[in-house]
């Protein structure tokens, strides 16, 4: 742990958000009138955000505020304990490094022999993995790359266009996901400042 010394406590406890001046949700700063029952300390506009407030069965001690230049930011709520859980959260989704020993589409260690390869050239489970039609998008663009270079698919290249396209997929799949994604902001103008990043892009 680091030790915050009292002038940058003084200067958190100045960013110390109060919500009982401003009826806005704690996580999309939608107005709203609800507060957290347990805490009353934050407001939520959603029982799906009051869950992002509370977890295992205690009130997380922020909110998310935006600042200029820097984007969206964590504001203490109250004062935070020594040791206290500041943040639990899922993942958007899971990207995978290569994709040769796991099933295209629940993306399990393929093991054994109950799999199959796939048209597009992966492997998938001998199971309802089979039967699911999430990959049948993906599977059709692997089957143009295979008919351009077979040798595409082995590498890992097409394991991260799967990646790219899983993320995509959150736009239709769920939209609530996509739309949280794009509050963060890119900072593409300071990254095409750098000369590593322009050599990569």
């Amino acid at each position: 742990l680091i030790l915050l010394d009292s002038l940058l406590q003084e200067k958190i406890s100045q960013l110390v958000w109060r919500m009982d001046k401003d009826g806005k949700c704690f996580l999309c700063d939608k107005e709203c009138d609800d507060k957290c029952p347990h805490c009353e300390d934050v407001f939520s506009c959603s029982d799906d955000h009051l869950q992002v407030h509370r977890k295992d069965k205690k009130c997380l001690p922020w909110v998310v505020k935006l600042q200029e230049g820097v984007g969206r930011i964590l504001v203490a709520s109250r004062d935070i304990l020594p040791f206290e859980l500041i943040m639990k959260d899922d993942p958007l989704l899971i990207v995978q490094d290569n994709m040769r020993d796991l099933c295209v589409n629940c993306e399990h260690k393929i093991e054994g022999t109950e799999w199959e390869y796939c048209k597009c050239g992966f492997k998938q489970c001998l199971t309802v993995c089979s039967q699911l039609s999430c990959h049948s998008e993906d599977c059709s663009l692997l089957c143009k790359v295979r008919a351009i270079n077979d040798d595409l698919v082995e590498s890992n290249l097409i394991s991260k266009f799967l990646n790219i396209s899983k993320l995509l997929q959150l736009q239709r799949s769920e939209p609530e996901k996509w739309n949280w994604l794009n509050r963060f902001m890119s900072h593409q103008d300071e990254r095409n400042k750098n000369p590593e990043f322009e050599k990569l892009s």
